[in-house]
């Protein structure tokens, strides 16, 4: 454990939980620079993170998953419900939907690619301390497209008949001929379509399954 500074009022306490001491080096560079964040502290393990969080109060706690053996989403979960006042900046080293997925559930305040450039990581903190959530861009392209590619799964095998009809440029009349549907019927199952993947209109959904490959 390295202590850097004790926590000061007027300014946002930052505590960094990483077991890479390289990382430190970089972040501690960014904030020494921004006249608003003080990093009070920086820990290379779980073994004292709840007595740190305790003792030092940090608002915002920037927290590398590589810090525990177990799953690092049940560390997030832990340290949310223990320290509710806390606003928790998940660092990630690749942009794993799994745990894109976990942290959304969780709710967490911000979740960041180490990777970023170190403009993000100060426009990520000043969200945060604002009471506001952020994602990484990166992280939330992958987000956006594993929650389609779950809503694709969702199709059902008349839904994707109509879809390929209307990557087609079949008419609502033409698909409602083909699938033996009243038109009504194809507007509505195409309603559901759209919301399956996202878009709002006809040519949206035929990009869209274009990209996903659903033709």
């Amino acid at each position: 454990m390295l202590l850097l500074t004790q926590g000061q009022i007027g300014l946002k306490n930052i505590l960094l939980v990483d077991n890479h001491n390289l990382l430190y080096s970089g972040i501690h560079a960014i904030l020494s620079a921004n006249d608003d964040f003080n990093l009070i502290e920086f820990i290379a393990s779980d073994d004292q993170l709840p007595h740190s969080i305790h003792h030092y109060a940090p608002d915002i706690v920037l927290l590398a998953l590589n810090v525990t053996q177990a799953p690092g989403v049940n560390i997030v979960g832990f340290l949310k419900k223990k320290f509710p006042a806390v606003r928790f900046i998940v660092l990630l080293d690749t942009p794993d939907e799994s745990s894109l997925q976990e942290l959304s559930v969780l709710n967490v305040a911000g979740i960041i690619l180490k990777s970023d450039v170190s403009k993000l990581l100060l426009e990520a903190i000043n969200a945060v301390s604002q009471g506001k959530q952020w994602i990484s861009p990166t992280l939330m392209l992958a987000f956006l497209h594993s929650q389609r590619t779950q809503s694709v799964d969702k199709l059902t095998d008349r839904e994707l008949m109509i879809l390929r009809l209307l990557v087609e440029e079949k008419t609502d009349k033409e698909i409602a001929l083909a699938v033996n549907l009243a038109e009504r019927s194809v507007r509505s199952h195409l309603a559901h379509i759209y919301v399956k993947l996202g878009v709002k209109t006809r040519v949206g959904a035929a990009v869209m399954a274009v990209k996903l490959k659903l033709i």
